[in-house]
């Protein structure tokens, strides 16, 4: 067993990232990528800037993105009060962009293939003013071209099925970048966090 959740996620990472450069070695003419390139390092602390200046934070993804919004939703919650999961439903967005305004923050996951949903959203925010991060797998995704800005995660098919695990490390990152502010007491909330999930025995052991 782990002793709380900071074990679990360590080895879930491991086993990701393990994953991802297996993914990249087996790969024929994938994009060659760097999770520690100064470009995606640039775009990861631009993020998180935002992320910790919005009053409010909005994340969504359908389909296979749904996954990567459910885990930052999930990550982020243990510190940040402001985190919340928009619809699962397309037709739920609307509602979710009307409350609103250049305040507040959208998140919005997609890779090919692009789920309508996700490109309709990011282009009714940017027509509201409601600045938006697509974490995507391309700068020339339809996300990205709709966001405020982008962090653009290359992804790799060397067989039938997308390897998505650099998507996890770089919500990781993401979430890192923020935690790194000292205003967000990062530690702290965590801890209280684990303790209470851990006083109803939350966690297996």
């Amino acid at each position: 067993g782990y002793e709380g959740y900071t074990d679990f996620q360590t080895a879930v990472r491991d086993w990701l990232l393990a994953d991802a450069a297996a993914a990249k070695a087996a790969s024929q003419g994938a994009p060659s990528f760097d999770l520690q390139s100064p470009e995606l390092q640039a775009s990861i602390n631009d993020a998180a800037a935002m992320i910790n200046r919005a009053r409010s934070v909005h994340i969504t993804g359908f389909r296979s993105a749904r996954a990567f919004a459910l885990y930052m939703h999930y990550v982020g919650r243990m510190v940040f009060d402001h985190f919340h999961l928009m619809s699962p439903s397309g037709s739920g967005s609307p509602e979710d962009l009307a409350r609103l305004t250049a305040d507040d923050l959208v998140i919005a996951f997609g890779t090919l293939p692009y789920s309508t949903e996700t490109v309709r959203l990011t282009d009714a925010a940017r027509q509201l003013g409601i600045p938006t991060i697509a974490i995507t797998d391309s700068k020339e995704s339809p996300l990205a071209t709709h966001a405020s800005i982008s962090v653009a995660v290359p992804i790799a098919r060397p067989g039938r099925l997308y390897r998505m695990a650099p998507l996890t490390a770089v919500i990781d990152d993401i979430l890192e970048a923020c935690f790194d502010d000292p205003v967000v007491d990062a530690d702290k909330r965590m801890s209280y966090f684990a303790a209470r999930i851990d006083s109803i025995k939350g966690y297996w052991k």
